[in-house]
């Protein structure tokens, strides 16, 4: 690969710890490091701006945008400027509420708040399939329970900037699938029966593919770390894709390289590898 000028990095699951809020000290020195050397850190997530880590809301030198909401929403990190976003068309939310399965929840993510019915809260405080983060984090600090979630996205014609449907079954994530693929949206699976989707112009490549053009830095100078289906996009179109060791089997079939888990400090050391290993960053390699 051509000589490293930017590094992006997917926030939950590979460079966050377990409690998704901060960063290893070994990591921030790394990210350090690589500034010192002229590279660009860009963090890449699923994340709303207004659900960023805590580790994000402090000002560091190695950084000055962010990619969120798989490329929703691009923010200058320092003061949360709004540099592009690509909203949801409400009239598709719509659509796509109505044809959820009756089992199945929807939520809507709009300016600060995760809005979804009466109903399917009470149906993910029974049955959510393991997303404790989602439930007892960002319900409990973003949630805004509506009677009804289709006329809560009405009121919104401008879009929505993110949405999420959730299943509890094969039958149900079949379904939700089919419908997905078959409507004019980005959609990835990014847990076992957890959907995110954006509008078509919002996915984490095209995001990162933006701030490249931007920065004058071309994909073949860039490196992404990531560990799930939603960055699945940007594996293969960058210099380097690494896929974490918690990743799934099929992100890591289709990597570069494979770094170690997210807990054990992967995205540190491979970062560090990176800057020390002239091989990998000298010109025409």
């Amino acid at each position: 690969m051509n000589k490293v000028k930017l590094i992006a990095m997917d926030l939950d699951g590979t460079v966050l710890q377990d409690d998704h809020e901060s960063f290893t000290p070994h990591l921030l020195q790394v990210l350090e490091e690589a500034h010192a050397m002229g590279i660009h850190i860009l963090p890449v997530t699923g994340r709303p701006w207004e659900m960023r880590p805590e580790v994000l809301k402090k000002a560091y030198s190695w950084s000055d945008r962010i990619v969120c909401a798989n490329g929703a929403d691009e923010r200058d990190l320092t003061d949360g400027t709004i540099c592009r976003r690509y909203p949801l068309e409400s009239q598709m939310v719509r659509a796509l509420i109505s044809r959820k399965g009756a089992d199945d929840t929807f939520e809507v993510f709009r300016e600060g708040h995760q809005y979804l019915s009466e109903e399917d809260y009470r149906k993910e405080e029974s049955v959510h399939p393991g997303f404790w983060f989602h439930r007892d984090h960002v319900l409990r600090k973003f949630g805004v329970l509506t009677e009804d979630l289709a006329q809560e996205v009405q009121r919104h014609p401008d879009g929505i900037l993110k949405a999420s449907w959730f299943c509890f079954d094969e039958d149900a994530c079949m379904h939700a699938g089919k419908v997905l693929s078959s409507s004019s949206v980005s959609a990835a699976e990014t847990g076992h029966g957890y959907f995110e989707i954006t509008s078509p112009d919002a996915t984490k490549l095209k995001g990162l593919l933006r701030v490249l053009e931007e920065r004058k830095v071309s994909p073949q100078e860039a490196v992404y770390l990531g560990d799930s289906d939603n960055d699945r996009s940007v594996f293969g179109n960058v210099g380097l894709s690494v896929a974490m060791g918690n990743a799934p089997d099929s992100l890591k079939q289709v990597s570069d390289l494979t770094a170690g888990r997210y807990d054990e400090d992967g995205a540190a050391e491979i970062i560090a590898e990176l800057l020390h290993d002239p091989e990998l960053r000298k010109p025409g390699c």
